[in-house]
C-alpha cells in the first residue's frame, strides 16, 4: 500500500486520530453507511479500505445505488463499523459522520492504491471507488483490558 500521497492543501491540518481507533479501521473489513435525502433515510453495508494520511474510508459501489443515489444529493454521511466478529460481550465499534466524495483525477489513484491493497479481488467487479472523508467519530471498546471512548474531529 502507498501511503505516501498526500493531496492536503499546505494549511490544512489534519488532528492526529489515535493509533487505537486507525488500528481498529484498519482491521475490518464493512462498514453501514445511513444517507438522507428530504428526511427519507437509507442505509447499505459496504466493504471498505480505510486510508490513514487522510482518514478516509474507500469503497466500491455502483451509480445507480441508492446509498450514492442519496449521498450525491446530500454528501452528509454518517456510518459505524463493528469488528468482523462480533462477540456478543463486548461492545466495540465506531459511529463515524462524514462528506461523502467522488473521486477525480487526484484523488483516484490514492483510493485504488488503499482498496486494492486490502480487497484485490474487487478490481474483478464493477463499481466505482468512492471515499468518505471523515468529519467526526467515537471509538467505544468495553472490553475489560481496553474500557474507553475515543472522540476524534476534523
Amino acid at each position: 500500500m502507498k501511503l505516501n500521497h498526500s493531496i492536503m492543501s499546505h494549511h490544512e491540518i489534519i488532528p492526529q486520530l489515535d493509533q487505537l481507533v486507525q488500528d481498529f479501521m484498519l482491521q475490518t473489513s464493512v462498514m453501514n453507511l445511513a444517507t438522507t435525502v428530504q428526511d427519507e433515510p437509507y442505509c447499505a453495508t459496504c466493504y471498505y479500505a480505510y486510508e490513514p494520511i487522510h482518514h478516509w474510508l474507500v469503497f466500491k459501489s455502483e451509480f445507480d445505488t441508492q446509498h450514492i443515489e442519496n449521498a450525491l444529493k446530500n454528501p452528509k454521511v454518517a456510518g459505524t463499523i463493528v469488528p468482523d466478529k462480533l462477540d456478543k460481550l463486548m461492545v466495540k465499534g465506531i459511529q463515524f459522520n462524514g462528506l461523502f466524495k467522488q473521486t477525480d483525477s487526484r484523488t483516484e489513484h490514492i483510493a485504488e492504491d488503499v482498496y486494492i491493497s486490502k480487497f484485490p479481488i474487487a478490481s474483478l467487479f464493477r463499481g466505482r471507488l468512492w471515499y468518505i472523508e471523515l468529519t467526526k467519530l467515537k471509538y467505544t471498546d468495553n472490553t475489560p483490558i481496553i474500557g474507553k471512548k475515543i472522540i476524534w474531529e476534523r
